[in-house]
């Protein structure tokens, strides 16, 4: 949040930031973990996903316990019912899908790139924007309750992945789910890196002013 906050946004983008979060149930643990909890459709718990991030926005991937998972805490403490609380992969963000029943889901690999576009593009009513937490997550499983609901699906794939989603994407036989890369063909530079998401795309137009 301290790093969303920082970013010389545009007044109307800045504006979406306190929003955005309050939407999505972005939380912090205890030990300084960014909390992404995973809410199903009709929102409840599933999980809840724990990341530590440095000050630049990336993760800290070497700090010990940088990822953890709110039921494998609550297994740990003693305290997981499993009557109560059924673990089940969703996508982050699955639980605004009836809070907006017209909007197009735009579906990214990250949570952080999730919430990143959402304040960058706005308007939540036409444009939805959902994570499947890693790249091997684009799962039938996981976007079942889209198609059941009859959603357009932009899947917009890491520059790494582009192949791996086109492929899921095929494997679904979901007519309504396309590879949108355009964003990302117009935008990439070299110094974004071969595994640039949107995110950081956007955060360094934004840096740059030119957002």
């Amino acid at each position: 949040v301290n790093f969303l906050r920082q970013l010389p946004w545009p007044q109307e983008q800045a504006a979406r930031i306190d929003g955005v979060l309050r939407d999505y149930h972005v939380g912090t643990s205890s030990e300084g973990h960014t909390l992404f909890w995973l809410l199903d459709e009709n929102g409840n718990a599933r999980t809840g996903k724990m990341m530590h991030y440095r000050a630049d926005g990336h993760r800290d991937k070497q700090r010990p316990g940088s990822v953890g998972w709110v039921h494998s805490r609550l297994q740990k403490q003693g305290r997981y019912d499993a009557r109560a609380f059924e673990v089940r992969p969703v996508l982050f963000g699955l639980h605004l899908l009836r809070r907006y029943p017209r909007a197009e889901v735009h579906v990214v690999e990250s949570e952080k790139t999730a919430l990143v576009c959402a304040i960058y593009f706005g308007h939540p009513e036409r444009h939805l924007w959902m994570a499947t937490g890693g790249k091997e997550n684009l799962t039938p499983e996981r976007l079942l309750p889209l198609m059941d609901a009859h959603r357009t699906l932009a899947l917009h794939p890491d520059r790494d992945a582009c192949q791996e989603w086109s492929a899921r994407c095929r494997q679904l036989g979901y007519a309504r789910a396309y590879i949108s890369t355009g964003i990302m063909e117009r935008h990439w530079r070299p110094e974004d890196g071969e595994k640039a998401d949107l995110a950081d795309i956007i955060t360094r137009k934004v840096a740059e002013g030119s957002g």
